[in-house]
């Protein structure tokens, strides 16, 4: 019996996604007959990104009742994302997915005239960037405008 192994460059494709997969890595010939031979390979996955966010890097004067969103350059493991998902100060909120982009709802309002970091870890690594955006002073929402003043009477301001 003969055997004859040849190496392939089959076995450096890799696929998306890490995962534990087959791939070939040569041809054996026993008699007449060509089969190929497989061994287990570890295939890289590939580091996604953050293709866009907002509120934006630096953005100040943030509505206290804006989503944070953050759309992902691929797919995800979500569960990792929410878990590694990092907002300094810390405040409770609603996640929801629409595809690649996650939807962060504070269950209560942003805090006033707060600045907010936010840094995604996933996998132990984090992604870039990480940023910080600033919210509403108080006294700007609930203080009358020049404009909101008619006859010495105030009006209602937005909130």
């Amino acid at each position: 019996m003969l055997w004859i192994v040849v190496v392939s460059s089959a076995a450096l494709i890799g696929s998306r996604g890490a995962s534990a997969r087959y791939a070939p890595i040569g041809w054996a010939a026993t008699s007449q007959t060509l089969h190929p031979t497989y061994t287990p390979w570890l295939t890289a996955t590939p580091q996604p990104s953050i293709a866009s966010f907002s509120p934006g890097a630096g953005a100040t004067e943030v509505q206290r009742h804006t989503p944070l969103t953050i759309t992902f350059s691929s797919d995800v493991d979500r569960r990792a994302i929410e878990q590694g998902l990092a907002i300094d100060p810390p405040i409770s909120s609603t996640v929801k997915w629409q595809g690649r982009t996650l939807v962060f709802t504070p269950i209560r309002i942003w805090e006033p005239d707060v600045a907010y970091r936010v840094t995604v870890l996933y996998r132990d690594q984090t992604l870039s960037p990480s940023w910080v955006f600033y919210t509403q002073r108080l006294i700007e929402q609930v203080s009358p405008s020049p404009a909101s003043l008619q006859g010495g009477r105030i009006s209602p301001a937005r909130i």
